[in-house]
């Protein structure tokens, strides 16, 4: 009897603990999250862009969108589908997950990062500066005590990169502060970059100049959950933008689809050849 009890003492709390480790590492193993499979992503687009002012190129854009997924695709193996909805019903959906990720002109703040990730701008949309074809000025670092002209009082401003210190003057349209500048009573106009670029190609052509490229990360995005299917879009999206950007193939989609690149050299050369639609 005393071996028997002897054993027991020293056999039972052996197999409790053991029992106990298995007990733990089924846990574990149930608990271990799952990885993401393979899956079509399903991505909401607003076709009028949530009121961006494109200057026309509204279809131009969901064009450049379409071949843009197409080409990432190529590059990433991303599979993915664009559903066109309302823009009210973009970020519902994202939330209610009828969407994997939705095409936007929202821009990364600390609070909407919360819950949302954001992809790198696929097309940028930010103030530029302008000024006259023979300024030699090149960045706002060079404008340190010049006067420049603004129309009305933009958020933009405060979201400006610091550079030099200059006098800012505000005017109630476009055309007057362009006029200005024009005719030299002002040294710059700080304006959005598609309206820069329509302006200083056409009525101010070989007059004013767009001399930097934006001088925000304002743009249009793509925009997922914050979760781990979310992370695989954005990160895809992500890599296969810059495998386009490097093989130049993102600037020939820009191209293709008529769209101003606001990446060109500041000397306003072409960096592609421009091609028909099809």
């Amino acid at each position: 009897m005393h071996l028997i009890s002897a054993y027991m003492r020293f056999v039972l709390p052996t197999l409790l603990l053991g029992l106990l480790v298995t007990i733990g590492l089924v846990v574990r193993t149930c608990e271990r999250p799952k990885p993401i499979q393979k899956k079509v992503f399903t991505i909401g687009r607003n076709m009028t862009w949530g009121g961006t002012d494109l200057r026309g190129k509204e279809k131009n854009m969901v064009g450049f969108t379409n071949d843009l997924i197409r080409a990432i695709a190529r590059e990433t193996k991303l599979q993915a589908r664009i559903i066109n909805a309302s823009n009210q019903l973009l970020l519902d959906n994202l939330e209610d997950r009828e969407y994997d990720g939705v095409f936007s002109s929202l821009n990364p703040t600390k609070q909407l990062e919360q819950t949302y990730l954001f992809s790198k701008p696929f097309y940028q949309i930010g103030p530029v500066l302008i000024v006259r074809e023979e300024s030699p000025y090149q960045s706002l670092k060079d404008m340190d005590g010049k006067t420049i002209g603004m129309v009305g009082v933009s958020s933009q401003l405060y979201q400006l990169p610091n550079g030099g210190t200059f006098i800012l003057t505000p005017f109630e349209t476009e055309l007057e502060a362009l006029d200005d500048l024009d005719d030299g009573h002002i040294d710059g106009v700080i304006l959005d970059d598609i309206k820069a670029y329509t302006y200083t190609r056409g009525f101010f052509l070989e007059r004013l100049r767009v001399a930097t490229p934006p001088l925000t990360e304002n743009g249009l995005r793509l925009i997922a959950r914050n979760d781990p299917a979310g992370t695989l879009l954005i990160n895809s999206f992500d890599e296969g933008l810059r495998k386009l950007r490097e093989s130049q193939e993102y600037f020939r989609l820009m191209g293709k689809w008529d769209l101003i690149n606001p990446e060109n050299p500041p000397t306003g050369e072409c960096l592609i050849e421009e091609e028909d639609e099809p």
